[in-house]
């Protein structure tokens, strides 16, 4: 079976031709991670991860997105565009939200700039409303009061049992005051929640059924615990807004998936490439699955082979094996026996015709928690 895993795809940062790669490309079915829109508004002016102006591509429509009007036209933009409509005609695409759906890492009933929860739930509704409506979405997901039931499972056969998660709804705001942090207390609470309690039993008791030869966590943000630094930094630095400012919850869910050799988690967010090993104890204990997170379509601009402190970032992470900085795709091949991971890129999409290539391909053999990259 192959299948492909995308998302991050801000309209203004460039133009979609990875989506028309894709679509050539032939999966059965999408694993889209989230933030299929943006919700701010940059244009004319865009300025990249260095604080130097970009490249200027494409312009939203309307202003910072508040209400359901706002919501909507934001989606039906983004829809006009053909390399997008081409994914979606070629294969059945599996969603979840991340942050820009709604607001820049938003938790639960809290948003970035500290608005009144009642003010945030009225825009948080809105949002989930539009999101329903232009999303392939099942009834049982249709927005209510509470919020909106967006983790979910999908058996395909006796090949994958994936397990798409929320990561937004019922988490504990970000510690030490979110962000890229130097280590904190807070990111060590025990009483710190990613999935809350319900999902996290949900997963649970869905990993025991072991109905498929592999398992996959089909989620939004990293669950390496990256230490960030690229200087001589005293302390560690993560990013609080990943699993890196969670370690309780982290732990938990690692050792759930311990012992088989078959999990594989699929990550956005972080706009590059990463592929690495997942170990217990804060990355120093037993390996027990392999993550790959995939780049973006858009966000971040065009990107370039290597980021800056990419070595640092290597040496003082011996779990990670792979890093690239590009934007595109992830394209999974599976077999009972091997899961193949193509990391798709693109040389450009801040101009049109972007040439597609594979990066790097990464393989894990069934039984072993481990990633070999070529």
């Amino acid at each position: 079976m192959r299948f492909a895993v995308a998302g991050c795809q801000n309209y203004e940062d460039g133009l979609y031709t990875a989506y028309r790669h894709l679509a050539a490309d032939d999966p059965a079915f999408v694993f889209h991670y989230g933030d299929y829109i943006y919700e701010g508004r940059s244009a004319p002016m865009p300025v990249g991860y260095d604080g130097k102006p970009r490249r200027f591509v494409r312009e939203h429509a309307g202003q910072k997105l508040f209400d359901l009007a706002d919501y909507r036209r934001r989606y039906a933009q983004y829809k006009t565009d053909s390399d997008l409509q081409a994914a979606h005609a070629a294969a059945a695409w599996f969603v979840t939200f991340d942050d820009h759906e709604v607001e820049n890492n938003w938790v639960g009933e809290i948003d970035q700039e500290k608005d009144p929860r009642e003010v945030f739930a009225l825009r948080r509704a809105a949002a989930f409303q539009a999101y329903y409506e232009h999303m392939p979405l099942r009834r049982s997901a249709f927005p209510g009061a509470a919020g909106m039931q967006i983790y979910r499972r999908a058996t395909i056969g006796n090949l994958l049992d994936l397990h798409l998660l929320d990561t937004r709804q019922f988490r504990t705001d970000q510690p030490c005051d979110d962000g890229f942090r130097p280590r904190c207390a807070d990111w060590a609470d025990p009483a710190a929640q990613m999935m809350g309690r319900t999902q996290e039993a949900w997963l649970a008791t869905a990993l025991k059924q072991k109905k498929a030869r592999w398992n996959a966590l089909a989620q939004q943000v990293m669950m390496m615990p990256l230490d960030r630094r690229t200087g001589d930094e005293p302390a560690p630095i993560r990013n609080m807004d990943s699993w890196g400012g969670y370690d309780a919850p982290r732990e938990r869910v690692l050792k759930m998936v311990e012992g088989p050799g078959n999990m594989v988690v699929l990550t956005g967010d972080e706009h590059q490439n990463y592929a690495g090993v997942l170990r217990t104890e804060g990355g120093q204990g037993d390996a027990v699955a392999v993550e790959f997170v995939g780049t973006s379509i858009t966000s971040g601009g065009d990107g370039a082979d290597r980021r800056i402190g990419e070595n640092r970032i290597r040496a003082r992470n011996p779990f990670l094996a792979w890093t690239n900085d590009r934007r595109g795709y992830l394209l999974c091949d599976l077999t009972t026996d091997q899961w193949k991971t193509d990391f798709r890129t693109v040389d450009t999409v801040t101009r049109p015709d972007g040439v597609i290539k594979t990066s790097g391909t990464a393989t894990v053999e069934h039984g072993r928690a481990a990633v070999t990259m070529t």
